[in-house]
């Protein structure tokens, strides 16, 4: 440096206490921050003590997901049913009235379960289908 020209330090400055800034968000917006960003639907008809295990082992692998089930017109009420159809209609239109109940609760991954279908872990670790095989 030449010239005459002089070096300055510069200090960082730093404010005597933490300083919290407060924005004000709106009402759409905490509503969208509370909604559930995964979804599970479980469809099931007649078997309700497969789905008792099945939503069990889904929830220990799911913790904070949204979980709905819609019953295909089971001979016996369903408990923790979402919705019950009163005449069968079939696994496809099952199936859409779970994506349509988790997009209304604002999920945004979803993944749609049968009643005898449910994540787990083998002793390598590793996931698979957790419902015995039918042979």
């Amino acid at each position: 440096m030449g010239g005459g020209s002089t070096t300055r330090v510069c200090r960082p400055i730093r404010p005597a206490s933490p300083t919290l800034l407060a924005v004000p968000i709106s009402d759409t917006e905490t509503k969208q921050w509370a909604r559930p960003a995964i979804g599970v639907g479980i469809t099931t008809r007649n078997r309700n003590d497969v789905l008792a295990t099945t939503r069990q082992r889904i929830e220990a692998h799911t913790l904070g997901a949204h979980i709905v089930v819609v019953v295909d017109a089971s001979a016996k009420p369903v408990d923790g049913a979402n919705y019950r159809f009163d005449e069968n209609v079939g696994i496809a239109r099952a199936k859409n009235k779970c994506l349509e109940l988790l997009d209304a609760a604002g999920c945004k991954h979803l993944f749609l379960f049968d009643d005898d279908t449910y994540p787990s872990r083998t002793a390598g670790g590793s996931r698979t289908s957790g419902a015995p095989s039918r042979t």
